[in-house]
């Protein structure tokens, strides 16, 4: 005859009647069973915090009464006490068994809690993950937070930025990105340049140079890598959301060159900008005939070689003779 108890707490008496019959005849035996009452320890159900995350500076206070069991005992007798590495973080009050944990730093945190009575102890071990921002999710699938792209990584080019904010969650009051440009066979990052977005254009997005004109006219060089370091938002509530984790462009190859089978208006209107970028130059004034003079001169002493073809001295004359015969007719002279 074999028997246990439906539960681990229960003590006390119990009969069982075991009978023997022959089918005409039975006799019959009581049984009792004694359970000796054995001594649990106090325990907590700490399922309500696992999981659990902290900020920076903000206060945690967990009832520990509410969730304190002893099956045997009474918890008025219980003994409760709690630890952590940092000193003074994790704390119980004795008079009403409140734990009161705090942190100034992020990071996980570990905190054992013993409780007691006057026979035997549970020890349970409570995991914190202490957080000075939430994670802000930074890319350019439909999913991310804030949506970046960079056009015209190319060498001697200049880059710009595309960016939208995504986040509906809660009011963005506050965005700002931080971009450096690094280069991929130096490891150098010569330009760190955080950037404060005004916040107003947040419905319609931000394009910008992300290191507002420190990049001169000469632009990324080979293996030049354009670096968003990081991206941090504040919300209305002062909830702070933070990208952390490094995103790279980088300059493999020059700009492409413009394709034969580009529309025609296209191409007009790509000559049309060569066109006025040539205008803008602004080149020293040289005399073009003197130094030429000159030239041909020190070639008649042997000074130095003509540095002219043949054709290009012939024409050298046809201009000299216009020159002279405008200059006595005093009208344009074309050749």
């Amino acid at each position: 005859l074999n028997f246990e108890t439906a539960d681990p707490d229960i003590n006390g008496e119990t009969t069982i009647t075991v009978r023997a019959s022959d089918g005409e005849q039975y006799s019959d035996q009581i049984i009792t069973i004694a359970i000796n009452p054995v001594n649990d320890a106090p325990r907590l159900d700490l399922t309500a915090y696992e999981g659990l995350r902290l900020k920076v500076g903000e206060q945690k206070v967990i009832f520990l009464n509410e969730i304190l069991t002893d099956v045997d005992g009474d918890t008025n007798q219980v003994i409760i006490s709690a630890s952590n590495p940092v000193p003074g973080a994790a704390r119980v009050n004795f008079l009403d068994n409140t734990l009161t944990m705090f942190w100034e730093d992020a990071g996980l945190q570990t905190v054992t809690i013993q409780v007691e009575d006057r026979y035997d102890s549970n020890i349970y071990t409570l995991v914190i993950d202490v957080y000075d921002s939430t994670p802000l999710l930074v890319g350019q699938g439909p999913d991310a937070d804030v949506t970046v792209s960079v056009n015209n990584v190319y060498v001697d080019e200049i880059p710009s930025v595309t960016m939208f904010l995504n986040k509906a969650d809660v009011t963005i009051t506050s965005l700002e990105t931080t971009w450096q440009l690094c280069n991929e066979l130096t490891g150098v990052c010569t330009i760190n340049n955080p950037i404060q977005h005004d916040i107003t254009m947040k419905s319609v997005g931000w394009t910008f140079d992300p290191f507002t004109g420190q990049i001169d006219d000469i632009g990324l060089r080979m293996k030049d890598q354009i670096k968003l370091s990081k991206v941090v938002a504040i919300s209305s509530d002062g909830s702070k959301f933070e990208f952390k984790n490094p995103i790279y462009w980088t300059a493999n190859e020059a700009a492409p060159v413009p394709d034969s089978t580009w529309d025609e208006q296209l191409v007009i209107d790509y000559l049309v900008d060569l066109e006025i970028e040539i205008e803008e130059k602004e080149l020293d004034w040289e005399d073009s005939v003197l130094m030429n003079f000159e030239a041909f001169a020190d070639a008649c002493l042997g000074n130095q070689e003509y540095p002219f073809s043949n054709e290009e001295k012939i024409q050298n004359i046809e201009v000299f003779e216009a020159i002279c015969l405008s200059a006595r007719k005093g009208n344009v002279v074309v050749i």
